[in-house]
């Protein structure tokens, strides 16, 4: 569990940065090229909420229980608020993460946020299972202790 909850911190701690600063955002490593999303990046929620049709006869956009309404008139609506939010909790949550400090607290916080992204995947007519590789290692962090081994709460 202790390599799980320093992953996850590596993880969360990476894309941190690049939403404090694009210039960030790259990542390349030999043959591996790859990019984190910014805070610039406005469209991800955007499209997935409200344009995102995966085919010809599929209705646009997420038709989730006010998930829709929360996107639009609280996430979008003060995008310049919460992307800070979103950076600092990505930032916050990846070093207590990597370093076993309030580990329920962190957890959880980190598994409210990937549980937005969730539903906003899981309704807006995507294949299952879509992006289902975070939320399953965050539980088994809040069932079982992970700040024992190699965590400063030890």
């Amino acid at each position: 569990m202790a390599v799980i909850r320093i992953f996850f911190g590596v993880i969360l701690s990476g894309n941190g940065p690049a939403k404090v600063d694009a210039d960030l955002r790259g990542i390349n490593f030999e043959a591996f090229h790859a990019n984190l999303v910014t805070r610039e990046e406005r469209g991800i929620l955007n499209i997935e909420v409200n344009n995102r049709q995966v085919t010809k006869t599929s209705p646009k956009g997420n038709h989730g229980p006010y998930l829709q309404r929360f996107v639009n008139n609280v996430v979008l609506k003060q995008r310049d608020v919460i992307q800070w939010v979103v950076a600092l909790t990505q930032l916050g949550t990846g070093g207590m993460f990597f370093l076993g400090l309030a580990m329920q607290g962190t957890v959880l916080l980190a598994l409210g946020q990937q549980l937005l992204l969730a539903a906003v995947y899981f309704s807006s007519h995507r294949p299952m299972f879509e992006q289902p590789h975070d939320e399953p290692p965050l539980v088994a962090l809040i069932l079982m202790p992970a700040d024992l081994v190699w965590g400063l709460e030890r």
